[in-house]
């Protein structure tokens, strides 16, 4: 089991590998930092990317990693290609089948799929002959699985074959990344335009205010004709809000995500808040001798007195910040821990 300390999932899974960037939020990848580390002859990040130059454009499947879950018995949310883009343009539709096909035969399993390429998603999990390959995928792997599964893998294809609803698949959640109000605006719609069990919004590294009221409210409050985008579209299920963390992190300003937070508890939509990141939201208090000390905003605790200033702290949008770590920022907004998740049949 691949365990993981990413707050909303238990495990990570990646069959496939790479990506390139194509937005502000991937400015500072930490996939990419971890490809560029593990990038020598042999390791996974090898043909991926370079020391010098990060992402190479190409990608990778592991074809080890990508029947694991096959093994893993107990429940887990599991999070898809955490060091990569699963609807990348150089992932073939053949990977992705064969995916989808490890998906439907683990339903124990909760998996969490996000990207940066909702278009491509929507085209490939709307096609029809996609749901015949990933049949067909399911039906090779349990020709090659052990002998001890076959009668468990055997019983889940054959109700697929005679169960008319299963698409799309009840144990996968479709995301999205939002830092900001453009890639809202770019990428909300085609993930409300996809099938799927759930939505939701990953607004990390969130680098900007946004408005989801559209998305996540109808504007015409249930009186809308039929053309009202926002009731005609799927609706989003969660959103998850984070700062940004790593050498290179940008500060995320409160105001910012308690934006998001209100919005989301207007909707009666569920709210994580995943973490402040490198940076702490904070407020100074002058001593009168030319000092002064830092505070954490929710308990008043003291940081202490900030040795050169100028390497700790920073004001930006208004609001300073002090440069504490992940680890000690924390994930506290206003006093109060929010880790709400979908309700589930599961």
């Amino acid at each position: 089991m691949d365990n993981t300390k990413i707050e909303w999932c238990d495990a990570t899974w990646n069959p496939v590998r790479g990506c390139t960037k194509v937005s502000d939020g991937c400015k500072f990848c930490y996939a990419e930092a971890m490809a560029r580390r593990f990038c020598k002859p042999g390791q996974w990040g090898d043909g991926i990317a370079t020391r010098l130059k990060g992402w190479t454009g190409r990608v990778s499947l592991d074809e080890e990693a990508l029947l694991r879950p096959l093994r893993w018995k107990k429940p887990r949310k599991i999070f898809v290609t955490s060091t990569g883009d699963p609807f990348h343009g150089a992932v073939p539709d053949a990977w992705l089948d064969r995916m989808l096909a490890v998906m439907a035969l683990t339903p124990q399993h909760t998996y969490l799929l996000l990207t940066k390429r909702p278009e491509r998603m929507r085209d490939y999990l709307m096609d029809e002959k996609t749901i015949m390959r990933v049949l067909q995928e399911m039906a090779v792997m349990i020709m090659h699985a052990p002998k001890r599964q076959h009668s468990d893998l055997v019983a889940r294809l054959e109700y697929f074959d005679r169960a008319p609803t299963w698409w799309p698949l009840p144990n996968l959640w479709l995301g999205v990344s939002v830092e900001n109000q453009k890639a809202a605006d770019e990428r909300i719609q085609s993930l409300r335009e996809t099938p799927a069990a759930k939505r939701f919004l990953s607004c990390e590294p969130l680098l900007g205010p946004i408005d989801l009221r559209h998305s996540l409210l109808c504007p015409f409050e249930g009186k809308c004709k039929d053309n009202c985008m926002t009731c005609s579209s799927g609706g989003i299920d969660w959103v998850i809000a984070g700062g940004e963390s790593g050498r290179h992190a940008r500060p995320m300003h409160p105001d910012w995500v308690r934006g998001l937070r209100d919005q989301c508890a207007n909707a009666g939509v569920p709210f994580l808040f995943k973490q402040w990141g490198e940076w702490l939201p904070v407020y100074s208090e002058d001593l009168g001798d030319g000092s002064g000390l830092t505070f954490w905003p929710d308990d008043g605790g003291p940081l202490g007195r900030l040795e050169g200033r100028q390497a700790h702290s920073i004001t930006a949008n208004g609001q300073e910040f002090a440069r504490v770590g992940k680890k000690a920022a924390g994930r506290l907004l206003d006093g109060q821990i929010h880790h709400d998740f979908p309700r589930t049949a599961q």
